[in-house]
């Protein structure tokens, strides 16, 4: 009686307005536990329907790890007691549902009849919540575990907040005494640095997102080079509350990078200016002139019949020996003159302040003894001599190009006159008969007269012993002068405006070689040195393509060199043209990579698939160690950047050995095969099958 009298009298009508509108799953049970009431939202919860629920024990539908505990709470309630906790239920589809339970005894006439309780679903808040801890978890592992240094730092407080522990592995300094000296983020700092940071970070004020590189000194006393990336945070007011930031150590690319800036202005074997460099301090000499009213001397010198003893004797005698020519330029000249070795055998001087005209002949001079000078090498005497070309500043021009061309064609009359002497540059000289301007006629008739002929040098795959193109190069047989070097004309044909239609030449002939050796079964590529005067054609790239349909070769067996002087000529147009190149399918080989490179930055911004590491640093490898990192970080930046790389001038197996040992296993030289003629290369490959 008292069940029904519950049931009826008292619960169900006051509670029917709450159980039929309350949001929330209710419910009530009686003294025994069991289903008395369950509204519309409660069956939605749990699947069962009120005439499903009623009469069943409540602990029938909670999940076997939450019953003790639910029949405990429900004893305190019934005890008078409101009680709260989290359960588990089994749906009616058998899912299991996670519940915040909220119940409290029903008193009627002072004594409790009853339960009534109110459930909120919390399966996908607790969800939530878990995978809220599960990211917070993920990423404190990350931000103890990830090699780069996170830092925060609150600007209201003046200190460190958080850091994290990569940032001893840069710093040597642990968190802790981060945070616990707020002026050790400063003082770690570089003092050279100092200045340009502060002025960097004031950016932050203007809400700006920086990222600078600078020096620190690590506990140790070691300078490291960092890059910095930081981040301002403003309070709703618009003030600074926060800085967050991100170290990482740049110092090997930062350290390679000033190795290749080395290597970019002074020449690798004798440690003068190169003529990158020459030209800057030129360009300064003449400005100061100028305002000063002083006189510039260049002289330009090559050394005699020098190719003889590389060709005899081998290059490493003659390194040696300009090795020691460059000593004894500086020992017989002042500190501030610029004595810069031009390439080959050739070097330049730059005089400032001429004041007497008789330096025009002490100075060559006392060149030209030293020189004669003999020199005991490896138990042979060598007497050398020297033809010396002479400019001056103003007579004979005023700018870099115009007297370093002066000089050079005063010293080809030197070397006409009999050589071993010095000529200073006279109004009509360059009417006077010399070889270069005997080279630059007989280029006008080269090609009506079919005096150029290509050669191919393999290149090589040494992890399979593999054939897989090759390099083309143009000689030409002169009848007068015989053989001349392409060093030596390709020069004046650029200056002559005649590389244009030389180079057309070239790219054709090599386009239809590559067919034929297609034809006769060998599918390899052929690499082609195109100048800066052909890219700045502005038709290059359609007269290519049209070559190339010609021909009927795919673009992919065609690869374009351009050495680093060419790239840095014009950087943004040769960055499109090169694009285009490479969009038609012509991949891009970088020649002589590491010779004179002057700013990585911009190595990004080409499309270049390959490295050609030069042979002046393959050469030298098994002598000289600094030429071993050189190419090591070469390799190394190739590596970082998605580059292909070949090695030229590989001459020993040493040589081979450790190219590969460092991961450059493309290669081409004397080793594999000096540069042949077209048709004795098509017998060897048709006579190899």
């Amino acid at each position: 009686m008292t069940r029904i009298r519950l049931e009826k009298d008292h619960l169900f009508d006051a509670y029917k307005s709450l159980f039929d509108f309350n949001p929330d799953a209710s419910y009530a049970v009686d003294l025994e536990g069991k289903f008395i009431l369950f509204n519309k939202s409660a069956e939605e919860l749990s699947g069962y329907t009120l005439p499903e629920a009623v009469n069943t024990h409540f602990v029938e539908i909670i999940t076997d790890d939450y019953k003790e505990a639910a029949v405990e709470k429900f004893s305190k309630v019934l005890n008078g007691n409101r009680e709260t906790m989290q359960v588990k239920i089994r749906h009616k589809n058998q899912s299991i549902i996670q519940l915040y339970l909220t119940a409290v005894p029903i008193i009627i006439e002072g004594q409790i009849q009853g339960i009534i309780g109110f459930a909120k679903d919390m399966t996908e808040s607790n969800k939530i919540q878990e995978e809220l801890r599960h990211s917070q978890s993920q990423l404190e592992k990350i931000f103890h575990s990830i090699d780069v240094c996170l830092w925060s730092w609150d600007c209201v407080l003046n200190k460190a907040i958080n850091v994290s522990p990569a940032c001893f592995n840069i710093s040597g300094y642990t968190a802790q005494e981060f945070i616990d000296d707020p002026a050790l983020c400063k003082n770690f700092i570089h003092p050279d640095d100092k200045k340009y940071v502060i002025e960097t970070q004031k950016k932050l004020l203007n809400g700006e997102v920086s990222q600078f590189e600078y020096r620190i000194i690590n506990k140790k006393g070691h300078v490291r080079w960092v890059s910095n990336y930081t981040v301002p945070y403003f309070n709703e007011s618009g003030a600074l509350v926060r800085v967050d930031g991100v170290i990482t150590d740049v110092d090997q690319r930062r350290k390679a990078e000033e190795q290749l800036q080395q290597y970019a202005y002074y020449d690798y074997l004798t440690g003068l200016p190169n003529r990158r460099l020459f030209d800057k301090k030129l360009t300064i000499a003449l400005e100061n002139a100028k305002q000063e009213k002083k006189k510039v001397m260049v002289l330009y010198l090559d050394l005699d019949r020098f190719k003889y003893i590389n060709d005899s004797l081998g290059h490493a005698v003659g390194d040696q020996l300009l090795q020691i020519v460059g000593k004894r330029l500086k020992g017989c000249l002042y500190d501030e003159d610029v004595i810069s070795r031009q390439g080959g055998d050739e070097f330049a001087v730059l005089i400032e302040n001429i004041i007497d005209d008789c330096a025009f002949e002490d100075i060559p001079s006392k060149i030209l003894q030293v020189i004669q000078q003999p020199i005991m090498l490896n138990k042979m005497k060598f007497t050398l001599s020297a033809s010396i070309g002479i400019s001056v500043y103003p007579d004979h021009g005023a700018n870099v190009d115009s007297l370093i061309m002066k000089a050079d064609q005063a010293m080809y009359l030197a070397k006409e006159k009999g050589k071993n002497t010095y000529q200073v540059y006279h109004i009509g000289m360059t009417s006077s008969i010399s070889r270069k301007m005997i080279l630059e006629q007989g280029l006008h008739n080269v090609l009506k007269d079919k005096e150029l002929s290509l050669h191919y040098q393999p290149i090589m795959d040494t992890s399979n012993n593999k054939l897989v193109g090759f390099e083309t190069l143009v000689r030409w047989e002169n009848p007068m002068f015989g053989w001349v070097p392409p060093s030596e004309f390709i020069p004046v044909a650029e200056d002559a405006g005649l590389i244009v239609p030389i180079g057309k030449w070239i790219i054709e002939t090599a386009i239809k070689h590559c067919k034929d050796f297609h034809s006769k079964g060998f599918e390899l590529y052929v690499s082609v040195n195109v100048s800066a005067k052909q890219l700045e054609q502005g038709d290059f790239v359609d007269w290519l393509k049209q070559a190339l349909d010609v021909a009927e070769l795919s673009p992919a067996f065609l690869k374009i060199e351009v050495t680093e002087g060419t790239a840095m000529t014009n950087v943004e147009d040769n960055v499109r043209i090169l694009q285009l190149l490479e969009d038609l399918g012509v991949d891009i080989f970088l020649d002589d990579f590491g010779t004179g490179y002057s700013s990585l930055s911009y190595l990004r911004k080409f499309p270049i698939k390959t490295l050609k590491i030069d042979q002046s640093f393959v050469r030298d490898i098994e002598e000289d160690k600094n030429q071993e990192e050189i190419i090591k970080a070469i390799i190394g930046l190739a590596n970082s950047l998605g580059m292909d790389v070949v090695a030229e001038g590989v001459e020993t197996l040493s040589q081979i050995s450790f190219l590969e040992k460092n991961g450059c296993r493309t290669m081409q030289g004397y080793f594999f095969s000096k540069p042949a003629p077209y048709k004795e290369v098509l017998e060897v490959l048709t006579n190899s099958k």
